[in-house]
């Protein structure tokens, strides 16, 4: 199995607002927009996930593990590109701002790898 530690990319919130007034916006308006850069930030995460994977030419992938609040998992999967949406072997919990080292150990120990 091999694995891409040491060769992670930080993938910025672009367009994420961090504070929404909710001044003048109806309270189902303000959850809209909120999905909406959430959805568009997922797919970014697929798009980069492939890019990865492209840029380091590597052709043959055994499978992808994701790593997410567990109310992503499903949402996260359905924006990975088709090719790595089908190489999905397992799910974890895990906080986005993880360290490597700490991503890596949970999926050795919780997959049995």
């Amino acid at each position: 199995m091999g694995s891409f530690e040491g060769e992670s990319e930080e993938i910025p919130l672009e367009n994420v607002p961090q504070k929404i007034k909710a001044e003048g916006f109806r309270p189902g308006k303000i959850s809209r927009h909120i999905r909406e850069h959430l959805l568009g930030h997922l797919k970014n995460v697929g798009q980069k996930a492939w890019e990865f994977l492209v840029r380091r030419k590597i052709r043959q992938l055994d499978g992808v593990f994701i790593g997410t609040h567990k109310e992503l998992f499903s949402t996260l999967k359905n924006h990975l590109p088709t090719r790595l949406k089908q190489k999905v072997l397992g799910e974890f919990v895990i906080k986005p701002n993880a360290a490597l080292g700490d991503i890596t150990t949970r999926i050795i120990t919780q997959f049995n790898l």
